[in-house]
């Protein structure tokens, strides 16, 4: 039902490793975007169609896997398909010799350390977690917590903005048509 199609452009991107390596990994990341859509678009109103997201990345400056989430969100629910839930997403990192406590919505710089890190996404509503992934993550248990009830807490307070901000754009919507 949804189809991915991702393009990532070789000079946004200072990780100096194989061609071959980054799209396996792009081309897992964009598997787990449809799992995850598919999941939450109501696919019952979609039965006989086809959901086509293009994804371009021109330049990154930290948090991609994060921004796309919330990018593809916002873009469905911009486009009319209907959704259960909103797919809200956060990462956070650790940055040992910088502080001790871990940092969320990590910069390029910061996600290109090869630091401990953590990207989630979670429904809007039901903070169910659909996606989790880590990036070297040799860490104590309580710093790995600490560092993903983070990036929990922080999807959480992405979805309160991204539904504070749609209930106030329809309200204007409802107000423009009346």
């Amino acid at each position: 039902m949804v189809d991915i199609n991702f393009n990532l452009t070789s000079f946004n991107s200072s990780k100096r490793r194989s061609a071959e390596k980054l799209d396996r990994e792009w081309s897992l990341f964009a598997e787990n975007l449809r799992e995850m859509f598919e999941e939450v678009i109501k696919g019952d109103t979609y039965r006989n169609s086809s959901i086509a997201i293009t994804i371009a990345v021109l330049q990154s400056n930290g948090s991609l896997k994060s921004t796309l989430i919330n990018t593809v969100s916002l873009a469905l629910l911009d486009a009319g398909i209907e959704m259960k839930e909103i797919l809200t997403s956060a990462s956070a990192g650790y940055i040992p010799n910088f502080s001790d406590q871990p940092l969320a919505d990590l910069s390029f710089l910061e996600e290109n350390m090869n630091r401990p890190q953590v990207v989630v996404a979670i429904t809007a509503n039901s903070k169910k977690i659909v996606f989790l992934e880590t990036a070297n993550a040799k860490l104590q248990f309580n710093r790995m917590k600490d560092m993903t009830q983070l990036a929990l807490d922080s999807a959480e307070i992405v979805a309160k903005r991204f539904t504070a901000f749609l209930n106030k754009f329809y309200r204007e919507q409802v107000l423009l048509q009346s």
